[in-house]
């Protein structure tokens, strides 16, 4: 006789329901297991996910792929030839453009030390090492000496005084560029950027800096509207987003005087959630991106950002209201509203398999599935498929892959199918499925055309310096410093995408925009690539 009748009345005692039951805690527990590996791994682990494919296949009980031939190196995959090739080193092959300081050290007694006759000069030895000027502030004065006539009366004549990117600010048109590529190229504060000023007695508020950034940004947001215009009249486009929490408008206000208008630490290290009475939300960057390098194109690479406050999917739609042609990107509902709000079908979804394979990954990484184990195996084939054709022409890509890699999507959709009658509806492996199967038109569209990637890998490039930035900074301090960074990060990641040097460029492109000497009607002639380019014919002229 139990001890609590009263406890076990209400309890089932069919065995159906008891196993039913006992499977869904079951599944709640792998669950929950799974998101608390996820969790750690977010937190400790490493971000690489990379798999051995010949230990898992070993492990399914299936043949490991065979290696390379030792005397082909066109066989070789292209994350093994990074691992076999030697270090890089330019000891005596320094640019030539380099500066060369010649330090030369001479005999102080130029007499034989045998017979004291005068010795010649017969060769030298030449040894070339790296040096480094530290960065030094210097001032730029401007004289405009004032003439007058004794003999006449028509007063004092002068030239006109320059214009300046700030009226009435000390910073030139160098040091605000210099600024910008800091922080939003190499991820450097400006409360850092503050005291290194700082250091050689210039002291700077961080909203002084702020200010200039925001000056700077405003001259150059008509290059951001051409490269984004650029980037969605092509065919092709990468499209991805990540979070940018940004300061609330009522907090950035009233903590203005303190945070500047967009730098975002309290002594360099108090984090935003942990910052008493100032709250933040969490904004969006979206990054539009196109770059045909892969297969030869001709389209010239770019990739564009554009603040919102939020990730609704009225955004993508306003900022690819012109796009017509294949949007690549990962599975979030707001593009696909993209596609279904078009009633012209010009706007072709491909969807990205590093977010499928990212799935099992997790799964195989918590729970050493051999179901997941062979799906990457699976998505592995196809991936080395890739390798083998990346940098060939469009053409070639898609015979390679209606040849190869069409039989093993065809055999991965239905193997998945298969699997997904064995598991339990639940867990996370049949979620991660369904996934796949849901996406599957998507994911097959770069079968169809050799000039779509598999994956998003291009524009996630893209975004990882945003991160860079973002885990120093933290967060934007308003709507306007998230528009700031947007406008600041295209430019400067556009200009390393065509082999400019962003300094450089946003130097020049600043002066000559204060200057006058462009105008809105030939402002194309700033772009990166035009600008590289003219620079090219007048060192050859």
């Amino acid at each position: 006789m139990p001890d609590h009748p009263a406890d076990t009345a209400d309890q089932p005692e069919d065995v159906a329901t008891l196993r039913a039951a006992l499977l869904a805690a079951e599944a709640r527990i792998a669950a929950l297991e799974q998101i608390i590996h996820s969790l750690k791994r977010a937190r400790f682990g490493q971000s690489a996910e990379r798999i051995d494919t010949a230990q898992m296949a070993l492990t399914l009980g299936q043949d490991p792929p065979p290696p390379s031939p030792a005397n082909d190196p066109s066989a070789i995959s292209a994350p093994a030839s990074r691992r076999t090739q030697p270090r890089q080193r330019n000891r005596g092959a320094l640019p030539a453009h380099l500066e060369r300081v010649e330090h030369v050290l001479d005999l102080a007694d130029k007499g034989c030390p045998c017979c004291r006759r005068q010795m010649h000069r017969i060769g030298e030895d030449r040894t070339e090492r790296l040096d480094v000027v530290p960065a030094q502030l210097r001032v730029r004065v401007t004289i405009r000496p004032r003439y007058a006539c004794r003999g006449c009366t028509d007063g004092v004549h002068q030239r006109r005084a320059p214009d300046h990117a700030i009226p009435g600010g000390l910073p030139t048109e160098a040091l605000l560029a210099h600024v910008l590529m800091a922080k939003y190229g190499d991820g450097l504060p400006l409360y850092r950027q503050a005291a290194m000023l700082s250091r050689q007695g210039i002291v700077l508020d961080r909203s002084t800096l702020c200010d200039w950034v925001a000056k700077g940004c405003w001259w150059l947001r008509p290059l951001h509207a051409l490269i984004l215009a650029h980037i969605t009249r092509q065919g092709r486009v990468f499209a991805d987003d990540t979070p940018l929490p940004t300061l609330e408008r009522f907090q950035a206000k009233r903590n203005a005087w303190r945070l500047g208008k967009c730098d975002q630490t309290i002594n360099g290290s108090v984090s935003a959630t942990r910052m008493r009475g100032r709250r933040t939300r969490i904004g969006r960057l979206w990054a539009y991106a196109v770059d045909d390098r892969p297969w030869q194109g001709g389209t010239l690479p770019a990739v564009a950002y554009v603040y919102s406050s939020n990730r609704r999917a009225e955004h993508p739609g306003a900022h690819l209201a012109a796009f017509r042609g294949v949007l690549q990107v990962d599975g979030y509902d707001g593009f696909k509203a993209l596609r279904r709000d078009r009633d012209d079908g010009e706007v072709v979804l491909a969807f990205c398999w590093a977010h499928l394979r990212r799935r099992f990954f997790d799964i195989h990484a918590a729970t050493q599935s051999p179901i997941a184990a062979e799906a990457l195996l699976r998505i592995a084939a196809l991936y080395a498929i890739e390798a083998g054709i990346r940098g060939s022409t469009a053409e070639q890509r898609l015979a390679m892959r209606q040849a190869q890699s069409a039989p093993l999507v065809a055999e991965l959709e239905a193997w998945l199918h298969a699997q997904l009658n064995r598991l339990s509806r639940g867990s996370k492996l049949a979620e991660a499925i369904r996934y796949g199967l849901r996406h599957w038109q998507g994911l097959s569209e770069f079968l169809s055309d050799g000039r779509l990637e598999m994956d998003t890998n291009t524009v996630e490039r893209e975004i990882r310096p945003v991160a860079v930035t973002r885990k120093a900074a933290l967060f934007a301090g308003s709507e306007g410093g998230g528009e700031n960074w947007a406008i600041a990060a295209t430019l400067i990641r556009t200009a390393i995408l065509n082999g400019v040097d962003p300094q450089a460029w946003l130097t020049d492109v600043l002066e000559q925009m204060v200057s006058g000497k462009v105008n809105s009607r030939n402002l194309a002639s700033l772009l990166p690539w035009a600008w590289r380019d003219a620079k090219r014919t007048a060192l050859v002229a």
